[in-house]
């Protein structure tokens, strides 16, 4: 019972749940003055199992958690660091040989790259990021789809004043002067 009053649980104190019912079934008084302490100590332990990392400041990179990025996943709150979380998406994954040949294939057709990596496309194959840092981390690659790409690149259009919904009127530059309209 000190144990109980110490603060401690069931487990703490190596007895089975069983046990513990036997002996209140034969000591009733026993079972009035415990199950109440029971109850406490086990919702006690219950908040302080995340304490760890609610009281954590900064993420293993020593990042600021001050913004962490707070969702659910998988049934669990989850934190993350919003810095490490940036770093993760720009760095993209890892393209694998099926989706690179389905690249090429439309990079050899003439398909610019935001129409296979457009999200909600029809035609999308992968991600930017992980479009890109194939490129980065493959030369040789990077100057095929430069290669591929020179044609698909749009010329600047003719600039003219351009007027918003708002109605302000911002000049833009024309190649040879300013379009006065």
């Amino acid at each position: 019972m000190a144990g109980l009053r110490d603060g401690r649980t069931l487990r703490t104190l190596y007895v089975s749940h069983a046990q513990f019912k036997t002996y209140c079934a034969a000591h009733p008084e026993h079972a009035q003055e415990a199950l109440p302490l029971i109850e406490a100590n086990a919702k006690s332990a219950r908040l302080r199992k995340g304490e760890r990392l609610r009281s954590k400041t900064h993420c293993k990179h020593g990042h600021s958690l001050v913004d962490a990025r707070i969702y659910f996943c998988k049934g669990y709150i989850k934190r993350d660091c919003r810095t490490c979380w940036k770093i993760r998406s720009k760095r993209g994954g890892a393209i694998t040989t099926e989706v690179l040949g389905k690249v090429t294939a439309a990079l050899e057709h003439g398909a610019t790259i935001g129409s296979f990596t457009g999200a909600g496309r029809s035609t999308y194959l992968v991600m930017h990021s992980t479009f890109s840092r194939h490129r980065r981390e493959n030369p040789e690659f990077d100057h095929f789809v430069s290669e591929a790409t020179k044609d698909n690149k749009r010329g600047l259009l003719p600039i003219e004043w351009v007027i918003f919904w708002n109605l302000s009127v911002i000049p833009v530059f024309n190649g040879d002067a300013m379009a006065d309209r």
